[in-house]
């Protein structure tokens, strides 16, 4: 059952994202796509071990594109994409009872978002507008988390640590024209500290 795999308030399903640890085996992998309107992609992966104990992998991708949307009065692209990101892993393996994975990772936005101008009237080209400004949005996330799993007997503890923080400023309007007539700035922040303790049996084996 979903709840008993992933936890409480997951009944209309659940999407399990896993990370590929850093391991024992030297590799590194690198994909790319290009596409219209300036759009490519360009992300790669790097794994190395440092010693029988230890190894660390980083990441890293980078996606641009110009928007599809396009305001005639500035002559800008807009509903583009600017992001970059990136993640190092170091994992501690000694042996099979215990395994440390520290993880540090953070994601830098400047996407363009969709400007709204109501129904675009008969002939008009719905993907053109004209506006003294540009919507857009900026994000900055990140944070590190220490993964912690321990074998102790037909049991294993885990123990997650993290701590995570965003930033993001949206700037929008919802008027068309030369005039700076009503434009909206909205700043958020976050900041959470997290601390998991978890003890479970294998998945062969019931939990007495």
């Amino acid at each position: 059952p979903q709840g008993t795999l992933f936890g409480k308030n997951t009944n209309a399903g659940v999407i399990a994202i896993t990370t590929k640890r850093p391991s024992a085996t030297p590799e590194a992998e690198v994909v790319g796509e290009v596409g219209n309107f300036g759009h490519y992609r360009l992300a790669g992966r790097a794994n190395m071990p440092l010693n029988d104990a230890w190894s660390l992998q980083a990441s890293v991708a980078k996606v641009k594109s110009d928007g599809y949307y396009e305001n005639t009065l500035l002559g800008h692209r807009n509903m583009g994409v600017d992001s970059l990101a990136g993640r190092l892993q170091l994992r501690f393996h000694p042996n099979d009872d215990t395994d440390v994975n520290l993880n540090i990772d953070g994601v830098r936005d400047r996407n363009s978002t969709l400007h709204y101008t109501g129904r675009p009237s008969a002939g008009a080209d719905p993907y053109q507008f004209r506006s003294y400004a540009d919507d857009h949005a900026d994000r900055d996330t990140g944070g590190a988390s220490l993964t912690l799993d321990q074998r102790v007997g037909d049991l294993t503890l885990t123990s997650i640590t993290a701590y995570r923080s965003g930033e993001q400023t949206l700037y929008f309007n919802n008027e068309t024209g030369a005039a700076n007539f009503l434009t909206i700035d909205l700043s958020q922040k976050s900041r959470q500290f997290s601390q998991e303790l978890r003890l479970s049996s294998s998945k062969t084996w019931p939990f007495d």
